[in-house]
């Protein structure tokens, strides 16, 4: 069996391996394939890409844990990590299905599927719809982040009262600002938010995240700081926000992706989804390694 593992950025050490905890962690994913018999190879940019689950080059790694040059690979599993919608065949295996990484790279389809969980959150296409739907939301501080993108780029908090119409690019996503200064009880005291690591309808890891001083942005590429969470601590709320999710997804079939939440005023409230979740590498601890063997039985299943 030949596993592909796909990124949109064309050089070998491009995002994510230029990081050096990501590149760990991609290790450690092949490492535990290999053991199951699985060769791995990984594929880069969507102009590689022949058709049929053939990739004109690839990598893989040699005996010096070093990415050399493969030639053309077949996949029979693509998993599937390039940014946004950069993989658009359907005619390969995948992780997850194409389906499900649009809905999930969209926030505003997110929001209107869970909207009863979700703060308010609004698409605007000028100046004047931005002061009228201003209106609808109810807190004093409001998000504004662009409706496609990861790890927190271009996501700005601001008071209202600091929002100029007239100096913002359209479109652009508005949201409710939750309040999660009170943290959730006995698991972390201030901002935050809380992510769910999920395959196959199960919760693997949980983990909080906490923005670094000066910031309300949790985002560990944003320079927010991570714990684990043994997920039988979790709260009954949040396992609730995670049940009437996954019920929603169960459809699109093999599925790792998660859920980004945070507790306001007691509250737990659905943020984002990610069909693309970050991998952590095993010295992580317990936690890390299950989410990896998990995720490694789901690609080779």
């Amino acid at each position: 069996m030949k596993v592909v593992i796909y990124f949109d950025e064309p050089g070998v050490y491009d995002y994510p391996l230029n990081y050096p905890i990501y590149k760990q962690a991609y290790k450690d994913l092949v490492g535990m394939l290999n053991n199951r018999g699985i060769e791995v190879y990984f594929a880069r940019a969507f102009e590689t890409y022949k058709g049929d689950g053939v990739f004109s080059k690839s990598w893989q790694y040699d005996d010096n844990d070093e990415l050399v040059e493969s030639g053309e690979v077949k996949a029979d599993v693509l998993y599937d990590k390039g940014a946004e919608d950069t993989f658009v065949a359907t005619d390969v295996e995948a992780i997850n299905m194409r389906d499900l990484n649009i809905l999930c790279s969209d926030k505003l389809k997110t929001y209107e599927l869970f909207s009863d969980i979700s703060p308010a959150t609004f698409m605007v296409n000028n100046a004047e719809e931005l002061s009228e739907k201003l209106n609808e939301i109810s807190s004093q501080k409001v998000v504004l982040k662009p409706n496609q993108g990861f790890g927190g780029s271009d996501v700005r908090i601001l008071e209202k009262s600091d929002v100029k119409p007239d100096e913002l690019e359209y479109p652009v996503l508005i949201q409710q600002f939750l309040d999660t200064s009170e943290g959730i009880s006995e698991l972390v005291d201030g901002p935050h938010d809380l992510r769910l690591l999920i395959v196959n309808g199960e919760i693997i890891a949980s983990l909080i995240r906490e923005p670094k001083e000066g910031s309300l942005v949790a985002n560990i590429a944003q320079g927010g700081k991570l714990k684990f969470i043994p997920v039988p601590l979790l709260p009954e709320s949040a396992f609730e926000i995670f049940k009437k999710v996954d019920k929603e997804l169960e459809r699109f079939g093999k599925r790792v992706y998660s859920a980004d939440m945070v507790c306001s005023e007691g509250k737990f409230y659905l943020l984002e989804l990610n069909s693309r979740p970050g991998i952590n590498p095993l010295y992580r601890g317990i936690e890390a390694e299950r989410f990896l063997t998990k995720l490694s039985e789901a690609i080779a299943s």
